[in-house]
C-alpha cells in the first residue's frame, strides 16, 4: 500500500516564481478550478524562453501523483510557460483541473497546456484547457505508456489543439 502525502489547498490564488515539483506519491487537492489557482505572474523569470519550456506544475517521471480541484493559470509574456508537464506513472490521476492562459496583446504564444512527455501515462478526467495565447491545448510526445481521458476539453487555441509525436 503507498502513502500518499496529501495537501489540501484552501481557496485562494497562490503565485507561482518557479516549477512546482510534485513529490513522488503526493496528492494536490483543491477545492475547485475557479477557487483553487496556482498563478504564474507575467514576465516571471525563466518562463520566458520558448526555446527552454518550463512547466509551472511537474509530475516527475515514476511518481504516482494525484492532482484534483485547481487552476494553473499563465499571464501574458511567459512564452516558454508549460502549464503542466506530465511525466507520471500510469497509477496517477489529473481530475478536475484548468490549465489556461491569459489573452495576450502583444501577439505573444506560450506554448502549450498540458504535456504529456517521456513516458508519462496516467488517467485524465475533467481536464479544461482553454487558451487563445497557447500554441496547444495538449501535446503528447515520446510516450507509449497506456493512459486514459475523460471529459477532457481542448479548446480556443492559437495554432492547434492537439500535438502528438514522437522524436525521431
Amino acid at each position: 500500500m503507498r502513502s500518499t502525502k496529501r495537501f489540501n489547498i484552501p481557496q485562494g490564488s497562490y503565485r507561482i516564481s518557479d516549477t512546482l515539483t510534485l513529490g513522488r506519491d503526493t496528492a494536490l487537492i483543491g477545492l475547485q478550478p475557479t477557487e483553487t489557482r496556482l498563478v504564474l505572474m507575467p514576465s516571471t523569470a525563466g518562463f520566458t524562453d520558448a526555446s527552454q519550456p518550463k512547466p509551472v506544475l511537474l509530475a516527475p517521471k515514476g511518481s504516482t501523483p494525484i492532482v484534483s480541484g485547481i487552476a494553473v493559470s499563465m499571464q501574458n509574456d511567459n512564452q516558454g510557460a508549460v502549464g503542466v508537464k506530465w511525466m507520471a506513472a500510469p497509477g496517477s490521476f489529473m481530475d478536475d483541473v484548468t490549465i489556461n492562459c491569459s489573452r495576450t496583446r502583444t501577439g505573444t504564444e506560450l506554448l502549450y497546456g498540458l504535456w504529456i512527455a517521456d513516458g508519462g501515462a496516467g488517467t485524465f478526467k475533467g481536464i479544461w484547457t482553454p487558451s487563445e495565447s497557447a500554441t496547444a491545448g495538449l501535446i503528447v510526445t515520446d510516450t507509449s505508456t497506456p493512459g486514459a481521458m475523460y471529459q477532457m476539453s481542448i479548446e480556443h487555441h492559437r495554432r492547434v489543439e492537439i500535438v502528438l509525436k514522437k522524436r525521431q
